[in-house]
């Protein structure tokens, strides 16, 4: 690690549109969107696994485990 990057962090920013309004609603009530059938709802559970809701915000953990 070089000295000036001792204490930094990478990390990404992004802004998405579509299902992930349908996981923060989900991981917020816990309660799937109108309109899932039951496979979407089974395929939304196992998909919000990797999902965190922190003030309304979404965060995804990474395969290194970080949030």
């Amino acid at each position: 690690m070089e000295e000036g990057l001792l204490e930094a962090h990478q990390f990404a920013v992004g802004d998405t549109e579509g299902h992930f309004e349908d996981i923060i609603h989900f991981l917020t009530t816990r309660v799937a969107p109108k309109g899932y059938n039951v496979q979407q709802k089974k395929e939304l559970v196992v998909h919000v696994e990797d999902f965190s809701a922190i003030t309304r915000h979404l965060y995804n953990m990474g395969t290194n485990e970080i949030l």
